[in-house]
C-alpha cells in the first residue's frame, strides 16, 4: 500500500493531492487555487492523464481555495474525466450569504463555480454530490486507510445561516460572516499503524478547542503530518491542541502560505511554535514568518541549502528544501 499526500505551491491558498493505489491509481483533491495564471492540480490531473477522480473536496468558499475548481471541471467535462464525488459543506446556501458578505469579484467567480458542478452532475461528470458535517460516512480508501470529518458540525453550519438572515436586505452585516467557521477539518487515519494525518484548510481556533474537549482524536494513535490552520494564522492557532497530540521526532507541521496583498501569513509566533513543539516544519513558500526560521536553518546548516538572495519578504532557496515548493510526503 502506497499514500502520498502533496501540498502544491499555490501561493496563498491551498491545493492539496491525496493519491493511494488498490486495484488501480486514485487520486482525490482538497481545494484547488491557482497560482497566477497557471492551475497546478488541473496540471498534474492532466499531464499524469487520470481519467477517474475519487473525491474533490471545496472547504470553504474562500476564492484562495476554489479559484482553480471551475478550470478543473472544465478539463474533466470536455476530457473525459469522472469525478465520483463533489463533496462541501453548505454549497446551496452560500450564494445568498456570499452575495451579501464578499466582494463582487468574488461573488461572480463563486457563482461561475456553481454553474460548472451543476453542469458536470447533470451530464454525469460528477457522479455524486455530497454535503459533509461531522455526522458523514467516513470515505473509506483502502482497507486500513479511511477519512473522517471532524468538522463542520451541523451547528456550525446552522449558525452561519441564521447569522446571515439576521441581516436587513441589500445591507451587509457590520461584521462579514466568517466562513472559516464551516471549514473542513479531516482525519485521514491509517488504522493499522494507528497513525494520522490531518488536514485543517482554515479552521477557526474555537472549533479545534471543541475537537479537542470531544476527544474526536485519540491519544494513543500518533499524528504523521498535521496542516497548520490558516496558512499560520495566530488567529486560528490553538497551542494546546498541538501538544496535546502523540508525536514524535518525525511528525510534521505544514505551512500552506505564499504572498498576499491582504495578509501577512504565516506568523512568526506560529511558526515559532511549532519549532517549540518539535515539529518537523514544511512550507510551500518561504515568506513572513518562515523568514526567521529560513536564516536559523541556513545559519546551522547552510552546506544543505542554497541561498540565493532575499527580496520582497521572499527568501529564494534551493527547490529541495522543505521550506519552498510542493510538499510531497509518502507514507
Amino acid at each position: 500500500m502506497s499514500l502520498t499526500v502533496t501540498f502544491k505551491d499555490v501561493g496563498h491558498g491551498d491545493s492539496i493531492l491525496i493519491e493511494w493505489d488498490s486495484t488501480r491509481k486514485h487520486i482525490g483533491v482538497i481545494d484547488c487555487n491557482k497560482l497566477g495564471a497557471s492551475n497546478p492540480v488541473l496540471d498534474y490531473i492532466s499531464i499524469n492523464n487520470f481519467k477517474e477522480i475519487d473525491f474533490l473536496v471545496l472547504s470553504h468558499p474562500h476564492l484562495d481555495h476554489y479559484s482553480g475548481f471551475g478550470d478543473l471541471l472544465k478539463y474533466c467535462q470536455t476530457n473525459g474525466v469522472i469525478i465520483n464525488k463533489f463533496c462541501f459543506t453548505i454549497l446551496s446556501q452560500y450564494t445568498a450569504i456570499i452575495q451579501s458578505n464578499e466582494s463582487l469579484h468574488d461573488f461572480i467567480e463563486f457563482a461561475k463555480l456553481l454553474e460548472s458542478i451543476d453542469a458536470c452532475f447533470r451530464k454525469k461528470v460528477i457522479l455524486d454530490i455530497v454535503e459533509l458535517d461531522s455526522t458523514t460516512k467516513d470515505f473509506i480508501l483502502t482497507k486500513n486507510i479511511k477519512i473522517e470529518t471532524l468538522a463542520p458540525s451541523y451547528q456550525d453550519k446552522k449558525s452561519l445561516i441564521d447569522t446571515n438572515k439576521k441581516k436587513q436586505p441589500h445591507k451587509k452585516l457590520s461584521k462579514a460572516v466568517d466562513f472559516n467557521k464551516v471549514a473542513t477539518f479531516f482525519k485521514l487515519s491509517i488504522t493499522d499503524k494507528r497513525q494520522y494525518i490531518l488536514f485543517t484548510s482554515d479552521v477557526t481556533r474555537g472549533v479545534i478547542k471543541t475537537i479537542m474537549s470531544k476527544k474526536k482524536v485519540d491519544s494513543a494513535e500518533k499524528i504523521l503530518l498535521g496542516q497548520v490552520p490558516h496558512h499560520g494564522s495566530k488567529l486560528n492557532h490553538a497551542p494546546q491542541f498541538w501538544t496535546s497530540l502523540n508525536k514524535d521526532e518525525n511528525s510534521i507541521a505544514v505551512f500552506s502560505c505564499g504572498q498576499s496583498p491582504i495578509h501577512s501569513l504565516p506568523d512568526e509566533p506560529v511558526v515559532s511554535d511549532f519549532k517549540k513543539f518539535k515539529y518537523e516544519i514544511h512550507s510551500t513558500n518561504s515568506v513572513n514568518g518562515i523568514l526567521n526560521l529560513v536564516s536559523s536553518t541556513l545559519k546551522g546548516a547552510s552546506h544543505l541549502l542554497d541561498f540565493v538572495s532575499t527580496y520582497g519578504g521572499t527568501a529564494s532557496i534551493s527547490a529541495t528544501s522543505n521550506l519552498v515548493g510542493d510538499q510531497k510526503f509518502t507514507f
